[in-house]
């Protein structure tokens, strides 16, 4: 089974209907899908954020594939942004509850729940696309690698990250075949200041 994980478009941070696309953001959703529509894709499943949702749109039509949402596949939830006291994600424990906010421990087990369940009935020619956030490319690389270590990795909007599952395998269950790519991106009509690294915003 191959993973496909894509971070969201760029969106309007400040949107009063959920941080929804910037023109920005759905042009880069419309290159994924012309990148992603010519291959082989068996699943699509995106987090239920306005988004995601939107990032991932355009690709089930194009595939005439329903596009399954998934509460486990959100950002890491914290109500309180603007709360200087809130530590960042990889510093919350169950130890230090806040309410509102939801610590790393409790992120990692929703993310690897979803994971779990997708990979008890994988098959070898399943070709899964999950339309996500940075955070749960971070969360993932952690459950996967089990490096228990504060790794944070760069996700460009609509970047696309591999991994194949393969149990049984001597070498290690899990392959990572390619991070961040975002070849789809590339080109004269993408300058480098268009293109948006996570740095900026979940």
């Amino acid at each position: 089974m191959d993973v496909l994980l894509v971070r969201h478009a760029h969106d309007l941070r400040s949107s009063s209907d959920g941080r929804a696309l910037s023109p920005l953001g759905h042009a880069q959703a419309a290159a994924l899908t012309r990148q992603l529509s010519g291959t082989r894709i068996t699943e699509l499943w995106s987090s239920p954020s306005e988004r995601a949702r939107q990032t991932g749109a355009p690709l089930a039509s194009a595939l005439g594939l329903p596009m399954r949402c998934d509460p486990r596949l959100d950002e890491i939830h914290n109500d309180r942004e603007d709360d200087s006291s809130v530590p960042p994600p990889r510093e919350r424990s169950s130890a230090a509850c806040l309410e509102g906010v939801e610590d790393w421990p409790a992120f990692l087990l929703r993310v690897s729940s979803f994971l779990g369940e997708l990979c008890a009935g994988a098959r070898e020619d399943q070709r899964v696309v999950i339309v996500t956030h940075s955070g749960v490319f971070d969360a993932l690389h952690e459950v996967l690698t089990g490096a228990g270590r504060r790794i944070e990795l760069e996700v460009d909007h609509t970047a696309v990250t591999t991994w194949r599952y393969r149990p049984g395998s001597a070498a290690g269950t899990w392959l990572l075949r390619r991070h961040n790519d975002i070849g789809h991106l590339r080109g004269p009509a993408w300058p480098e200041s268009s293109l948006r690294c996570r740095s900026e915003a979940r």
